[in-house]
């Protein structure tokens, strides 16, 4: 990796208060979760984002809280309880990242892990 890359690899996340990001696929799922590690957030009973797959649970109905601990649930669940329900992209683009910094934090992983760190379920 280029030194610059890393230098690059910081994200200053806001919480969003009632909101949620609906993962509907496990690739949105591990790249949110790439994004929440970077920023500095973790699961709220511990550890990094990265280090199990949740998605695997609720599967296309996975739901992830907007917070610096964040946890999930199925999309009705916020449905029912009022949340906003936001896409990936529409969570990126409220927190000002754009698609050129989601390819260096992609890129980043998959030089550190080679073949991209494989979640333990």
């Amino acid at each position: 990796m280029k030194s610059n890359e890393k230098k690059n690899l910081t994200l200053k996340l806001t919480p969003l208060e009632n909101a949620v990001i609906h993962t509907k696929t496990e690739k949105s799922y591990l790249e949110l979760m790439k994004v929440y590690e970077v920023g500095g957030w973790s699961f709220m009973l511990g550890g990094l984002p990265t280090e199990k797959n949740y998605w695997k649970r609720f599967k296309e109905k996975t739901c992830i809280t907007t917070k610096v601990e964040y946890g999930f649930s199925p999309r009705n669940y916020y449905q029912e309880s009022g949340s906003e329900i936001l896409s990936p992209n529409e969570f990126y683009k409220k927190q000002r990242i754009t698609p050129n910094k989601i390819k260096v934090i992609n890129r980043y992983y998959k030089n550190k892990y080679k073949n991209d760190r494989k979640s333990k379920t």
